[in-house]
Formats: structure tokens, sequence, C-alpha cells
């Protein structure tokens, strides 16, 4: 984690050929999304004093289908009004 507040949190993430998951044919990485997930899960910590998982995704854009290669930096804002 790099940074976090109550406006969002930033994180560096390592995709699923860096962390020693199957390297199977996938649209997405599936390490970076459950990285992200548990960001949500530290920021909702930091804001509400208790962890509280995500139970589901306003939006999710693939830009590149496949996994990643190389940490990547995650940032995740808070949605005021939901």
């Amino acid at each position: 984690m790099e940074g976090i507040s109550d406006a969002g949190i930033v994180g560096m993430l390592a995709g699923t050929s860096n962390v020693g998951w199957p390297q199977e044919v996938w649209c997405t990485d599936p390490a970076l999304l459950d990285g992200g997930l548990q960001l949500a899960g530290l920021w909702t910590r930091h804001v509400l004093g208790g962890i509280c998982l995500p139970m589901a995704l306003a939006d999710f854009r693939i830009y590149r289908p496949g996994l990643v290669t190389g940490p990547r930096a995650v940032r995740g804002a808070c949605a005021q009004g939901l």
C-alpha cells in the first residue's frame, strides 16, 4: 500500500504470473482483481474501523485481456453518494 485517505487508496499489486498462480488462459488477471478487492477491504477498515468486503462492482473495464507482467499501481477512489 502506497497511500490511504478517506478519499481513496493506492497500492502496488503483483499479477498472476508474478505470484505463482496457474498460468491458464484468463480474460483478466485474477491476482490483480483479488488484490484490488483486498485494497477495498483495507480502505473500508481505514474509513469505517472494520473490514467490509465489496458486494458488487459498479464498473469493470478490460483494456487489455490476459495476464500482466510486473507490478501495477492500483488506485481506488470513494464513490460519493452510493
